[in-house]
């Protein structure tokens, strides 16, 4: 059984397509807006280093230090106060210094020349 169409039916469901249609563009636009940033776009850089003969990878969180991205990646750091003042935490960045911010105080007075080899405080060490 067909059903019969009407000059209601019909403007109702055209109406809608007629404005779609229109919006088009500005469904675009709102959609090219709402594109989230680069970096949330490409996945983190994963950094790689040396701790106590150790390799490891980890991919850092922007919002947290080397130290806590690694130790909540399951990867089993040495660390002891994640203060900056034992530096048990030390570790040799072999790829992705660039993408850290530079060292701080506490790392310039804990690891002195050793900054200049890659060497870095994990628990002090962020992503820029």
């Amino acid at each position: 059984m067909k059903k019969a169409l009407t000059v209601g039916s019909l403007k109702s469901q055209s109406a809608p397509a007629a404005a779609s249609e229109n919006d088009a563009p500005q469904k675009a636009e709102k959609a090219s807006s709402n594109v989230a940033e680069p970096h949330e776009n490409h996945p983190v850089p994963t950094l790689y280093f040396i701790q106590n003969g150790s390799a490891y990878s980890v991919r850092p969180d922007k919002d947290m230090t080397l130290l806590d991205s690694a130790l909540q990646q399951g990867n089993e750091l040495d660390f002891k106060c994640k203060k900056g003042t034992c530096g048990r935490c030390k570790v040799q960045l072999l790829k992705g210094k660039t993408i850290l911010t530079e060292p701080n105080d506490q790392e310039k007075e804990k690891l002195d020349n050793l900054i200049n080899q890659g060497f870095r405080l994990a628990c002090q060490t962020r992503l820029k």
